[in-house]
C-alpha cells in the first residue's frame, strides 16, 4: 500500500469509528431512557400483578434492552479493534506508525542541478502535502520528489 492508499484507509477507518461511536451513543441514550421507563413500570406494578403477562413483557423488554446495549457497546469496541488492526490513530485519522521520508535522493552521475516541473493539484491535496511536509520536516518539493522517485523505482 502506498502512502495515499494508507491515508485513504486511515480516513475511512476514522470515519467508521466516528460514525459507529456516535450511533452507539445515540442508541445507548435511547435504550437507557427506555430501560428507566420499563424499570419504573415494573416497580410501580402492584405485587398482585408481579406474575402477570404485563410484568413478564416488562422483564422481557428490560432483558432485551440490556442485551442490545451490550451489543452496541461491543460494536463500538469492534470498530476500535478494526482501527487498531489497521494501525490507524483514530484521534488524528492518520496511520499511527510514522511513515518515514525516503532517504535523500542519491543523484546519479552529474545530477547536481534541479529541473522545474509545474504541477497542478487540487487544493485539498496541496493542503495534505503541506501538512505532511511539515510533519516530516521537509519541503513540499522534497516530499513530491521523494514520492515520485519512489513511484518510479517501484515500477
Amino acid at each position: 500500500m502506498n502512502r495515499t492508499e494508507r491515508n485513504e484507509l486511515a480516513r475511512k477507518v476514522r470515519r467508521l469509528v466516528h460514525d459507529v461511536r456516535l450511533s452507539a451513543e445515540v442508541f445507548k441514550d435511547a435504550a437507557e431512557r427506555l430501560l428507566e421507563k420499563e424499570n419504573a413500570k415494573l416497580e410501580a406494578m402492584p405485587d398482585s400483578l408481579s406474575s402477570s403477562m404485563n410484568a413478564s413483557h416488562c422483564e422481557d423488554a428490560i432483558e432485551m434492552l440490556e442485551e442490545a446495549l451490550d451489543n452496541a457497546m461491543s460494536l463500538a469496541d469492534s470498530a476500535d479493534e478494526i482501527a487498531q488492526a489497521c494501525d490507524v490513530d483514530v484521534t488524528k485519522g492518520r496511520i499511527s506508525q510514522r511513515i518515514l521520508c525516503m532517504a535523500p535522493h542519491e543523484p546519479g552521475g552529474n545530477e547536481t542541478k534541479s529541473a522545474r516541473l509545474q504541477l497542478l493539484v487540487r487544493p485539498s491535496l496541496l493542503s495534505l502535502l503541506r501538512l505532511e511536509s511539515r510533519n516530516q520536516g521537509c519541503s513540499v518539493n522534497q516530499l513530491v520528489n521523494d514520492a515520485l522517485s519512489l513511484y518510479c523505482k517501484e515500477r
